[in-house]
């Protein structure tokens, strides 16, 4: 695989959650690159989540307006 894909997929959650399991497993220290890389991931996709809700709820909201002028 070439690095630039292996940088990439080393910085999914899914990585640095097995990396971290790994690391645990074997009573090795758990490094804080990957738990902030975690939470860095947390943050985002519950951002994600929120602007996503906002956009359903002001879609709902106009489409309210719409269907009562009418």
């Amino acid at each position: 695989m070439p690095d630039w894909m292996q940088t990439i997929g080393k910085a999914t959650p899914t990585y640095l959650t097995s990396h971290m399991i790994n690391l645990a497993i074997n009573n090795r220290p758990l490094p804080i690159h990957d738990m902030i890389g975690i939470v860095i991931w947390t943050i985002i996709v519950l951002a994600l989540i929120v602007a996503l809700m906002m956009l359903v709820k002001k879609s709902g909201e106009s489409n309210d307006v719409q269907g009562t002028a009418e």
